[in-house]
């Protein structure tokens, strides 16, 4: 009995080291707060913010969240960011100017979303790819478009890391690639004249140049008359006569990033792709090239 009784004492104790150890070890991994700054203007910026709230209050990764919009003063918006970030934080910076500016702040481990062209910031931190996992853009390219022969269209000083990135996955593909590269609005009608009778598909890169309303309209118009689709990244552009897009999720990049957050931090810059996409069809372009959105596996038609 006395052994008995000195077993429980010794594993109750045992036990106890263990749960402050757990204890301990969980007090000093918690960060202060979760900070996300984006740029003030609402749109994919906000919903992106709002699925990252919901995904932090699911799975916390520090004592508080905070949001903070950017005004777009360089020398405002650093003060209101480091009075708003306390000794340990963790940034969740949504768009390329959310992203540098993180990178202004001492110390930050920082996760961004939303960041075209990851090389264009010098930030470090984890970067979550705006597009859905590459391979996956080429199975539907393949499978579903049956496209033997792709354009990529971006603008030359925005893009072309990522249009390398692009050409690597079509050849695992089996898919001719077209690097399509614009240095301004004069260059676009040329090009897309050039391009399009050469290829099955037109791919729309999320760039600055490709997204000006003019710009687009040009794109839509001049792939619509060849019977050609076009495929783009965002949500909105069906609705703007893209003829779909495959999306990398809000609430899915949200999850992945609050994941990421929650491990160490990252020396220099690490990317992650997302896994699941929407597929998101213009009913009015998909239809006046002969394709049926349904039959394509749309999980939303504008």
């Amino acid at each position: 009995m006395k052994r008995q009784r000195f077993d429980d004492v010794r594993w109750r104790g045992a036990i106890a080291v263990f749960v402050f150890f757990v204890l301990a070890s969980s007090t000093v991994h918690e960060c202060d707060a979760a900070l996300i700054i984006r740029k003030a203007g609402g749109g994919s910026l906000t919903q992106l913010s709002d699925a990252l709230v919901k995904a932090l209050e699911k799975k916390p990764v520090g004592k508080k969240t905070k949001v903070v919009e950017l005004s777009g003063d360089t020398i405002a918006d650093g003060a209101k960011l480091v009075r708003e970030s306390g000794d340990e934080t963790v940034v969740f910076a949504i768009g390329p100017e959310a992203a540098a500016a993180a990178g202004d702040i001492d110390g930050m481990k920082v996760v961004a979303l939303a960041v075209p062209n990851p090389s264009k910031v010098k930030t470090s931190g984890t970067y979550i790819s705006i597009y859905p996992k590459l391979e996956q853009i080429f199975d539907f390219l393949k499978d579903k478009l049956h496209a033997k022969s792709v354009g990529f269209l971006y603008s030359s000083n925005q893009n072309t890391e990522v249009a390398l990135e692009f050409k690597k996955i079509s050849d695992g593909h089996g898919i001719m690639f077209h690097p399509l590269a614009v240095a301004s609005s004069a260059d676009l009608i040329r090009t897309m004249k050039q391009a399009l009778p050469k290829i099955d598909a037109l791919v729309l890169a999320v760039d600055p140049i490709l997204f000006d309303r003019q710009n687009l309209k040009v794109i839509v118009n001049e792939a619509l008359s060849a019977k050609k689709p076009t495929v783009g990244f965002l949500e909105g552009l069906p609705g703007l006569g893209v003829t779909v897009s495959l999306v990398a999720e809000a609430s899915t990049s949200a999850a992945l990033a609050v994941g990421v957050a929650g491990e160490g931090s990252a020396s220099g810059k690490k990317l992650m792709d997302v896994e699941t996409s929407l597929v998101v069809f213009s009913r009015k372009s998909a239809e006046a090239i002969g394709i049926s959105p349904e039959a394509l596996g749309a999980n939303k038609i504008q």
